[in-house]
């Protein structure tokens, strides 16, 4: 198996078999301190701080907006989608938006979620 380190950040991996893979991984480390997850063959393990949620904060407590508007169509891009005051997303994540504060949009995206999205815009579908 190899195991990659990016940029001292995090690590990722190929696996054929995720699950198992996945399962061995939360047996073996403190889920406390990192996230584990995947995105089809590949899995991932970053610190719990080390997300584009954590960015959001950051840039929301620079900027002070009065309302953030968010899209993302990865699991990368679930803890900033969770903390929009309007968060667009394609159905394939879905399960992963469950929870979320009223105001959230599932877009069905057929091709490319950037263009579905655009669309949806344009056709004055947000608020």
């Amino acid at each position: 198996m190899d195991v990659r380190k990016v940029e001292g950040l995090f690590i990722f991996t190929k696996s054929a078999d995720t699950e198992t893979t996945l399962i061995q991984l939360k047996e073996n480390l403190e889920e406390s301190l990192v996230d584990i997850f995947s995105q089809g063959e590949k899995i991932y393990v970053l610190p719990k701080n080390l997300n584009k949620g954590e960015g959001l904060l950051r840039l929301k407590k620079y900027l002070s907006p009065e309302k953030i508007i968010v899209a993302g169509d990865t699991i990368f891009d679930v803890p900033m989608l969770k903390l929009g005051d309007e968060s667009y997303f394609p159905e394939q994540i879905k399960d992963f938006c469950k929870n979320f504060k009223n105001g959230r949009c599932i877009l069905k995206a057929e091709g490319n979620f950037s263009d579905v999205l655009l669309q949806f815009i344009l056709e004055g579908h947000s608020d």
